[in-house]
């Protein structure tokens, strides 16, 4: 740690509220969210905590399915095995390796004849390069299954969208913005100030 950590950690021993949260959590909370534009940041321990969290909020459970990108980080998708639902792999197309939306498609559509949709799809935004949201999101939204993306490679990255509403300038959106949930776990530096986030 360089001179700029060691005062932040001193200055956080010195208000005497370390855990479970005090004021620099919240101000980094509300400068995440700032920073993404996504509405609500909860700063925890790690991109696992935040996945394990995120599906818990979403009820998954023993008996559930959750579909998850075949190339990951096992902290993205070892939260579905805690939980203890099954994990479904969808394979990535050649030109971005993220979760290819056709072969999404055809699971949700065997799903749906089987009778058991997954509780969650997870696609990984991979090496900072975000996944095909629009259709992701679009393919999901009509089977009614939520989207957590893992955005923890994607920290600084963002989406040009054709299907987001609004003019031209505001189509371009942070990375996971519009999930459900998404995962973040990666340092940011900004104005010199180093910050690890682990958010949902």
């Amino acid at each position: 740690m360089g001179d700029l950590e060691q005062q932040f950690v001193r200055q956080v021993f010195e208000s005497n509220y370390i855990a479970p949260a005090g004021a620099e959590i919240k101000a980094f909370e509300r400068a995440f969210c700032d920073y993404t534009g996504i509405g609500h940041c909860v700063a925890l321990s790690s991109g696992t905590a935040a996945m394990h969290l995120a599906l818990r909020e979403l009820g998954v459970g023993p008996g559930d399915e959750v579909i998850g990108s075949s190339l990951t980080f096992i902290g993205s998708i070892s939260p579905v095995v805690f939980l203890g639902a099954g994990l479904v792999f969808i394979d990535c197309d050649r030109a971005s390796w993220n979760m290819d939306p056709d072969l999404l498609t055809a699971e949700l559509e065997a799903g749906e004849k089987r009778g058991k949709l997954p509780k969650a799809v997870i696609p990984t935004d991979l090496y900072g390069q975000c996944a095909d949201y629009d259709r992701i999101f679009n393919i999901c939204n009509s089977y009614g299954v939520p989207v957590v993306v893992d955005a923890a490679e994607a920290m600084g990255a963002t989406y040009a969208g054709n299907k987001i509403s609004g003019p031209a300038s505001e189509r371009v959106v942070h990375a996971g913005k519009g999930a459900r949930a998404s995962v973040f776990s990666r340092r940011v530096c900004k104005e010199g100030l180093t910050l690890a986030s682990d958010c949902f």
